[in-house]
């Protein structure tokens, strides 16, 4: 099945990962832009720059996107802190470094520990 997926970054990102190989379409906000998002999108990525910027993207994105993942979450200067507390349920993995979080208003989340338990 597709998966919407809205990336902060390049225009076109390929992931590959041990088991799966993802492409997703990006979408790009430059310092500052006001860009309005009218999309409904399964997960969103935040890993672009500015980082202080992440924390109110997460925030514009909120009420759009049924997961949201934080990357370098540790960061206090993000501004991850002040909006992933607005979400119902969150995720952090300490284990690794840096820190990723995930946070969502309509998914429990309580599926996440099971899936990354071959990770571990």
């Amino acid at each position: 099945a597709a998966v919407d997926a809205l990336l902060f970054g390049d225009v076109l990102e390929v992931f590959e990962l041990p088991r799966f190989q993802l492409l997703l379409p990006c979408v790009r906000f430059g310092q500052g832009s006001q860009q309005r998002v009218d999309h409904q999108w399964s997960v969103v990525l935040l890993d672009h720059e500015p980082p202080p910027r992440r924390g109110v993207d997460a925030l514009r994105l909120k009420d759009r996107s049924q997961l949201i993942i934080g990357h370098d979450s540790e960061h206090p200067d993000y501004g991850y802190g002040p909006a992933f507390d607005t979400f119902k349920c969150r995720f952090t993995l300490l284990s690794v470094f840096p820190w990723t979080t995930v946070v969502s208003d309509t998914d429990p989340l309580d599926w996440i520990v099971d899936a990354l338990k071959p990770l571990w």
